[in-house]
Parts: structure tokens; sequence; C-alpha cells
């Protein structure tokens, strides 16, 4: 791992900051070891509030003495010393991402010679933010700014370098390690959005941790990135940016990782919520939590599916999709009796729900604006129905398709009641596909996404 500020590049003149050794990194001790060892984001935002007082004290001290105005604003309560605690955090920010960028996490000298893809996709925003430091800067002294570049940039980028080296010595030298710490790092300054006070860049940081996002899934497989994303502190905001974009997807495997996903995510849950084992009509049942998994989660494809056609305009259901998707939401009923207590399968949806609903199934549905057609109170034309149930049937069928390739590679057993609950689904769909063929087959306009039958 290369660095371009050297260690020497403080000039004699200005005095180290008190927790910088004379080595001229920060001195790590017992204490920032167990920092070190936390999630990288906390850990990232401890270094950022260390980095922002050294640069807050050295500030003071280069512009001790108080112009006229400022005075008078003081006298009238005005807070004159807020822009120094401001650019104080927007320093240390910048400090943490140019060390980001001019690190490099590959032993490649060719590769040492480009601009990473991370330094393309954070120059651009972090331009932002030195803008807006060297004009506050500027505004007090013109000299300032060469004082910040030349003095104070390289000091603060010590804070950073000691947890730089441990992270490449745990993560190894490739370009997912790059990415991965600078999501990191973009969720740590997103966390301190309101010190930065800079609004042109942290209103970006959205828009740069989807090009990271972006990014590390070119470099490795879902299930990898999740792994890493995990590890790193960060995996509610890969759900978050990932789970839009599950469906409609060509990859059965990838699929297959999300059903996966959630089917684990539930099964911790309803553990962790204690919901079998403080009933006694789920006891002596064997592997419950996995059977209420896989109900769980087909009943929130049934309420998602439900929610999207309300949303356009479909409020009125012919009776077989509308039989789909309430065995769907209900079909569990008909296998646990435990279930049929209103109070428990509130409960039972709740927890189902919480887990899940980073997971949109319909996010990258293209939608038909119910504005635009100003028809708010009619029903949606027939050719904007057919692209609205074809969309329904391929998000359904791919869950499927899903499902059987998880439950294939897993081996898992499935209890008997729940087979029949799969089975009937699968049937009830295919009945719905049959229908919508039938009735728009001639249309010229339909789009069939055939179902991969489920393997129980």
């Amino acid at each position: 791992m290369v660095f371009f500020w050297g260690v020497h590049s403080v000039a004699p003149s200005f005095a180290l900051d008190q927790d910088i050794g004379q080595s001229g990194l920060l001195s790590v001790g017992k204490a920032s070891d167990a920092e070190m060892g936390s999630s990288q984001v906390d850990t990232a935002v401890r270094l950022l509030h260390r980095a922002a007082r050294s640069f807050s004290s050295s500030i003071k001290r280069c512009v001790m003495t108080r112009s006229s105005p400022e005075l008078a604003n003081a006298w009238v309560g005005v807070d004159v010393h807020a822009w120094q605690r401001h650019i104080a955090y927007q320093a240390a920010v910048y400090a943490l991402l140019m060390t980001v960028i001019e690190a490099r996490f590959t032993s490649c000298d060719e590769e040492r010679n480009d601009p990473s893809k991370v330094h393309i996709v954070l120059s651009p925003k972090l331009n932002l933010l030195l803008d807006s430091i060297e004009t506050q800067l500027n505004t007090r002294n013109p000299k300032l700014v060469t004082w910040f570049k030349m003095v104070k940039l390289p000091n603060l980028a010590r804070y950073f370098i000691p947890l730089f080296k441990k992270w490449s010595s745990e993560y190894g030298r490739s370009g997912i390690a790059e990415v991965i710490h600078s999501i990191c790092f973009c969720v740590a300054v997103d966390k301190l959005a309101e010190r930065v006070s800079c609004p042109r860049f942290t209103l970006s940081i959205p828009e740069i941790m989807g090009e990271l996002m972006d990014l590390s899934y070119n470099l490795v497989s879902m299930d990898r990135l999740h792994s890493l994303a995990s590890e790193a502190g960060v995996e509610q905001e890969f759900l978050a940016y990932f789970g839009s974009k599950v469906l409609p997807n060509k990859e059965s495997r990838e699929v297959a990782f999300w059903i996966g996903l959630v089917h684990k995510r539930l099964c911790v849950a309803f553990r962790r919520e204690s919901f079998i084992s403080s009933r006694e009509g789920f006891s002596n049942r064997k592997n419950l939590e996995r059977d209420l998994a896989t109900l769980g989660l087909f009943a929130f494809l049934g309420r998602r599916t439900r929610l999207f056609l309300l949303g356009m305009g479909m409020k009125d259901l012919d009776e077989q999709l509308n039989n789909f998707i309430s065995y769907l939401e209900c079909g569990s009923l008909f296998i646990y009796a435990e279930l049929s207590s209103l109070p428990v399968y509130q409960l039972f949806m709740e927890i189902v729900a919480e887990e899940m609903e980073w997971l949109d199934f319909y996010a990258a549905i293209p939608g038909i604006s119910l504005n635009e057609r100003k028809r708010s109170k009619q029903h949606p034309i027939q050719a904007e129905k057919e692209i609205i149930l074809s969309a329904v049937y391929c998000v359904c069928s791919d869950v499927f398709s899903g499902f059987s390739h998880f439950s294939s590679s897993t081996q898992q057993s499935l209890d008997e009641n729940v087979v029949t609950f799969l089975l009937r689904s699968k049937n009830l769909l295919t009945m719905c596909l049959e229908d919508y063929l039938a009735a728009y087959y001639r249309s010229g306009y339909v789009r069939f996404c055939s179902i991969i039958f489920l393997s129980v």
C-alpha cells in the first residue's frame, strides 16, 4: 500500500499535534486497538472526530485576532466560531477521502500509475468540499490555504494511515477492499453530515455510495459482497441499495442467494423475538423456523404484490389473481392453526415485514404514473393493465424459481404441509398465467414469463 503524503512533509516551523508522535503517525495505544477492532464505520467516525478536533485547535491558533465585525456579532450572541467547527469536519473528511484516493490496495505498479475507479468516483465530489474549505480560509487569510494544503492536510492524513495499514493486512491488496473501505467511509461521513455542513458535498453521498456499490458488484459475487459488507458494518446500506434491484433478474443463482438471505434473516428474527418458544402450540415441531420463514417470504410477496397493484390503480382484481394473492398472504393459516389468532398473525407479519422491508420486489419495474394519466378515479386502460400484470407474473415466477434453486442447493427438507402450500400457490399462479394468455394473446403486447416449476 503506497501513500503519497510523506511523513516528513510537515514544515519544521509547525509543531506536531499532541496525539501524533515523532514518528509522524498517530500513536496507537490500547484504546486505539480496541477502536480498530470495532466496525469500520464506528472507527472511522471516531477518527474523524479526533482529526476535526486537531484541525479546530490549529485553526484557532492561526486566527487568534478578531475583527471588529466578529466582536460585534459575538456581543449580540452570534456564534462566531461556528465556521471553525464546520471547516474542521470538512478538513477531516477531505483528508480521510484523499487518503483513500492516494492509498493503493494493489501491488501492481501499472495500476498505481493510473487513477483507480474509486479515484474517479470520489474526486469530482471532493472538489466541492475543497472549494468550500479554500473559500472559508481565503476569506480569513489567503496564506491559510497554503498552510492547509502543505502542512495541515498531510498532518490530518496521519490519523487514518494506521487504520489503512491494519485493514490492508486483513483484506489483502485487492480492488474490492478499496471499494468496501470507501463505502464505509462514506457511511461515516454521512453520519456527520450536519457537522460537516457542506450540503453540496453531503447531499452527493448517496450518489457516491450508489456508484461504489455498482463498482463492487462488478468485482465479486453477490454473496461474497454481502459477506464483506457485513464484516465491515455496512450490511444495512448494502441491503437498502441492492434490495431494490433484486428483480427482475435472469441469474437464478443470484435470486436464490437473496431468497436464502431472507430465509436466514427470518429464522434469526423468529428466534430473537421468541415467536416459537413463547407459544405452546408450536412446540415439538421440527424445523419450524425454516417453515415459518418460507411462509413469511411468500406472505410478504403477496402483500407487496397487492400494494403494487393498488399503486398502479388496479383495485378490482379478477377472481383468479385475487385468489392467488390472498393465498400467498393467508395460506399459512391453513397450515398452522396457531396463526389463525389475529394477534399472533399480526405479530408474525410484523416480524416478516420488519426483516424484509429492504426488499422491494417491484422497485425496478417501470411505473405508470397515475398523475400523468390524469385518471385517478379510473381504471388503467387495457394496454397498461397488460404491462402491469406481465410485471407481476414475471416477479412472482422469479421468486418461485429462486426458491426452487435455493431449496435444491441447500437440500433442506420441507414440512409436508408447506410443500402443499407451495404446490397450491404454484398452481394458482399457473392458472393466472393461463387466463392472462387466453385473454391477451391476440393483443400483440404480451410478454410471457415462463415458470420454472418448483421441485418438491
